[in-house]
This record gives structure tokens, sequence and C-alpha cells, in this order.
């Protein structure tokens, strides 16, 4: 059977089974939503209104669509069976009927094509489930700062293309975007406790769990230029905390702490830990004694002991750590994050720990997409075709690795640029994230990318 618009959904299905026959879209007038999945019936609801179609909401399971748990589905997998006169769509959990109805929206598209007289739905089923339960997107809003309206945009934007991860980078060298209350930010944007408490929300409706960053030791010359008690020298800052300096220590967890409280619903806690300068711990006679009565012989060392006690700071908090991979070694229940080479997941693989890829030549987006968009002199490209034909992990990794992840910089990103450059490559990167190695194929996505192009899916996205 020749392909069908089923065929045409991005992610890539697992499996399609096409009847052959159409179901005209004007035929559908009710719709049936269990109180539990209410908010994703409205969605699907809009997206009807989108194409002049209005739906009544109804009590009967006889309804023309009816969406529904079906337990037999994997939590995040998701099922829709078009009939001759019927639609259902199921998923394992809400976030899975969520997922059938971002897949409806392509399908409606679609069948929207020449106009509402003649829209159709091609029939049969669709059934699906991701590779991975780890597909995000990193985004710094320390370089360059977006709204709160702009945050939520790129949540819903991640979330449409089945991404259920948002890092959040919030400090940095160049400022602080969280409201603490130790720390004055009154120079800086920052976001208020409403507004994280409303990113949150908007995010959990999406089925997006955010992961928010406070990154140390280094990277922090915005916290030490207020703080200069906690560098090596306090005349002279820099961007590294002190190790040799308990106070130091101390108010790192401080603000860990009231980060937490920041973000009562986020499990996981990213603490950075890459790109640390140890200039200013070799020159400092409190790193130095540090050192020596801790027994070690390398400044590397001792920052792994700092890493490693902030992690357990954060265990005691009921979440769970998360860094940037370096040469160090973490405790076994510390997510490691992979940004320098593939062959940082191979290295930390043999000590246990769980693993993200976000491997900068397959996964920055800050990276120009071609020659024509502004760069730093040091950035290579990184096409579309490059993220899609992403680089597979060595075999013997996967059973650790929980997925993928791709990052935006924004060091020459500003707000009104963030969605442009996330979208133009999300698509290629979120089937990435879903589907199997052996189901890519490049020729076929350009195919269905296109077509969702031509249809006006992304003017459906943004309505």
């Amino acid at each position: 059977m020749s392909k069908t618009m089923l065929h045409d959904l991005i992610p890539r299905p697992l499996r399609v089974v096409a009847t052959g026959k159409r179901l005209p879209v004007g035929v559908l007038r009710t719709i049936y939503v269990p109180s539990e999945l209410r908010r994703h019936g409205d969605e699907l609801i809009s997206s009807f209104h989108y194409f002049g179609n209005v739906l009544r909401p109804v009590d009967t399971e006889s309804a023309d669509i009816i969406l529904a748990l079906d337990g037999t589905l994997a939590a995040e997998g998701w099922k829709i069976g078009i009939g001759s006169a019927a639609i259902q769509l199921c998923g394992g959990s809400p976030a899975g009927v969520f997922y059938a109805v971002t897949a409806m929206k392509q399908l409606l598209a679609l069948g929207y094509a020449r106009g509402s007289e003649t829209a159709f739905l091609d029939g049969g089923t669709i059934e699906d489930k991701p590779r991975f339960a780890w597909r995000g997107l990193m985004l710094d809003s320390v370089r360059h700062f977006q709204s709160k309206d702009k945050i939520k945009e790129v949540i819903r934007l991640i979330a449409d293309w089945r991404l259920n991860v948002f890092h959040w980078h919030l400090t940095d060298s160049q400022g602080l975007r969280l409201p603490f209350t130790r720390v004055p930010v009154s120079a800086d944007p920052c976001y208020t406790r409403a507004d994280l408490a409303e990113i949150a929300a908007a995010a959990a409706e999406h089925h997006v769990r955010i992961v928010p960053e406070l990154d140390m030791p280094g990277h922090s010359n915005a916290l030490l230029c207020h703080f200069p008690q906690y560098a090596c020298d306090p005349a002279h800052p820099g961007a590294e905390f002190c190790l040799g300096n308990p106070e130091a220590r101390a108010f790192l967890k401080t603000l860990l702490d009231e980060m937490m409280e920041f973000f009562p619903d986020s499990p996981i806690i990213h603490l950075g830990g890459d790109e640390a300068d140890m200039t200013s711990w070799s020159n400092c006679p409190k790193c130095r004694a540090a050192l020596q009565h801790a027994g070690l012989s390398q400044m590397r060392e001792l920052e792994n002991q700092f890493m490693n006690e902030m992690t357990r700071s954060v265990i005691a908090g009921g979440r769970r750590p998360m860094v940037w991979c370096t040469e160090a070694v973490h405790p076994a229940d510390t997510l490691v994050q992979a940004w320098q080479s593939i062959l940082e997941i191979h290295r930390t693989h043999p000590h246990g720990n769980q693993m993200v890829n976000s491997v900068h030549y397959s996964c920055y987006f800050d990276y120009p997409a071609d020659s024509t968009e502004p760069r730093l002199a040091w950035m290579p490209e990184l096409p579309e075709e490059s993220v899609y034909q992403s680089f597979e992990p060595f075999a013997e990794t996967l059973d650790r690795l929980c997925g993928t992840e791709a990052c935006l910089w924004t060091e020459i990103v500003p707000e009104w640029r963030v969605l442009p450059k996330v979208a133009a490559r999300l698509a290629a990167f979120a089937e990435t994230a879903w589907i199997q190695p052996e189901d890519k194929d490049w020729h076929d996505f350009q195919r269905r990318k296109k077509q969702l192009e031509a249809v006006g899916y992304g003017n459906l996205l943004q309505a």
C-alpha cells in the first residue's frame, strides 16, 4: 500500500497500519474526555477549532473522538485509531495521551491541506513509544535573558515535538537569574518566585521536567563579585570559588537549598562543574592547605572532592545531582552529561553513572546551521543533517544512557533569536531522541518535514 498521511509524522512512528479508507473530518462533532485528561482534550479541541471545526464535549464514550488511558501501553507510549466514523487517542499515561494529541495535530494539518470542504484523515492505527526517557533541551538564560513568556513558548515548542526535559542554565559569570534572598540581583534581569512557579506549572501541563542549573565552582564571577570573600583572592575574585574555604562551601549549600525551594517539583538539580580554571587555586594558601590536609596531590582531585560534597548536599535535600562530564569520577547516583566527546560516555560508563548525551558537534544549537548565520570565530557549522545523523554511542554503554539533550548557549543569541535557533533543527533532534537508530532515514525525514511545512504545521504550533 502506498504511503498515507499516517506515514508523514515526525518523529517517525514505530508502527503504522493503514486501512486504505478515509474519514471525512467534517463528520467529527463530539469528543469524550475523562476528567484527568481535560487539559489534553482542551488542546485537541483548540486544534480542531483552528481549522474551523467545533467539537462539542459530551459525557458518553459513544462520541466521535475519545481520549483514554491504556495500561497496556508504555508510560510515554501512545496510540491513535482512525476508523470509518470515529477516532480514539490512547496513552499509557497522561503524557502518552498528550503525545497522541501532538501527533493528531500533525494529522489535522495534513488533512486540512486542501481546505475544510475536502478535509479528511487516512484510516488506520498508529502506535508509538520513545527510545529514550530523557529527551531534552538546555537553554542558557544568563548570557542573554529571556522573558517568562518566551520561556513558556520554548517549553510548549519542545513539548509539541515530544521532548520532555527543559534544562535551565540560570547562573554563570555573566549574571544570576534566580531571586536568591542572600544575593542582591537588582542590577540583573531576574525571574521572580511567581515567574518560576508559573513556568513550572506550564512545564507540568506539557509533561516537561525542569532541571535547573546552579553552576559551580567555576563560571561564578557574578556571585563572587557580590561575595568576594568566597574567592581565593577577594581583591581579584575571578570566576572560581575557593576550594579551601569551608565558608564558601557552606554558602553554596545555602544557595542550593534555596534553589530547591524555587523548584519543589524538580527531581534533578544540575551543578555544572566544568571548565574551572585552576590558576587561582594553585596560588591560594587555603587551597594548598586543603589539598595537603586531604592527602591529595592535584587540584583537580580537590575540585572533585568539592563537587562530590555538593552532590551529597543535593542528595540530602531529596533530589538527584547532575554534572557536566569532566575527567573526575562522581558517585554512581550522580547523572553525568557528556558534551566534549562521545568518548566521555565510554570513559564514564564503568563508574556506574547514568548519562545524557549532549556532545557538542551533534547537539549544540548555538552553532550555526549554515554559513549565513552569525557565529563566533571558533564555532563549527552544525547543519540539520549532522543533528539527525548524530553519533551513536557505543553499544556497551547504552544500558546507562538515559537519552540525549540539545543545548542552546546564548553568547550571541538574543531573546528574539531563541525560537528560530531552536526550531530550525528541533524536528531532526526530536526524531533522533525518539526513534531507534535502525529506523532513521534522512531522506524520508526530509520528505516528512517538507510535507508538514507545506501544509502550515508551523503556523498551527504558533497559534
